[in-house]
């Protein structure tokens, strides 16, 4: 079972994961994460490193994206669109679509998998919509979320992570490394706005309603992150077999 964890950046999806990985330890759920299933022969100096971690995704992730082609041609021939469309200059497009390529090559190496546990995905098919659709010169359009919703590959659960747009704006400018971070703070605003926004409006339609948890992290305690970590650990053991 895959459980991806999505949401505008600054709405506390690390500190959410963080959580539900230690409730999980409590209740003896196992929990798996992309670096325990695809490199567990890494050594673990590389998994512990985001740089050195991004480069072996990079390479495992395009490894398994290229044979599958054919099965996501769909989704890869739109985000080549939105990218080419609306991104900020050829290299930013180039790293956008880089990462769109990975994290369709971990979906597909996951969704394969025979690993028992759960596997918890914070970067994955759901989240590359802050690649694809949301930008800093225009917010999204509506009927590009509402084709993204139907070509993107499915998790089996999405935790859809959501905040009011001032405490998420508080939280990035609070960060050393913003999303964009060799833009201006009023590009950056305007990117998480429009992230902000897109991801309210995705996770409401159709294809997604049924099959995500909406969780609000409206302020910094710990006491908030149990309580919604212990809902996600309970619909996930609902969803497994033989629940």
């Amino acid at each position: 079972m895959v459980v991806e964890v999505t949401g505008c950046s600054g709405a506390g999806k690390s500190s959410l994961v963080q959580e539900i990985q230690r409730l999980a330890r409590e209740h003896g759920l196992r929990i798996a994460t992309p670096p325990d299933v695809l490199l567990p022969r890494t050594p673990r100096a590389i998994v512990r490193n985001p740089t050195l971690q991004n480069l072996a995704f990079d390479l495992a992730g395009a490894c398994r994206a290229l044979p599958a082609r054919r099965r996501y041609r769909s989704f890869l021939a739109f985000a080549r669109a939105m990218i080419r469309r609306e991104g900020d200059g050829l290299i930013t497009a180039l790293n956008a679509y880089r990462s769109v390529l990975r994290t369709v090559g971990i979906h597909k190496a996951l969704s394969r998998t025979t690993c028992s546990a759960t596997i918890l995905v914070d970067e994955g098919t759901v989240q590359s919509a802050h690649l694809i659709l949301a930008h800093v010169k225009r917010p999204a359009r509506l009927e590009d979320i509402h084709t993204f919703s139907h070509v993107v590959p499915m998790p089996d659960l999405i935790v859809h992570v959501a905040a009011p747009l001032e405490t998420v704006l508080a939280r990035t400018f609070a960060r050393p490394d913003p999303p964009l971070w060799y833009r201006s703070r009023e590009e950056n605003e305007r990117f998480v706005r429009h992230a902000h926004a897109m991801f309210d409006q995705l996770l409401r339609h159709e294809p997604f309603s049924c099959n995500t948890l909406k969780v609000n992290c409206e302020d910094d305690g710990w006491q908030q992150y149990r309580i919604h970590a212990r809902a996600v650990i309970e619909r996930i053991a609902q969803r497994r077999p033989g629940a």
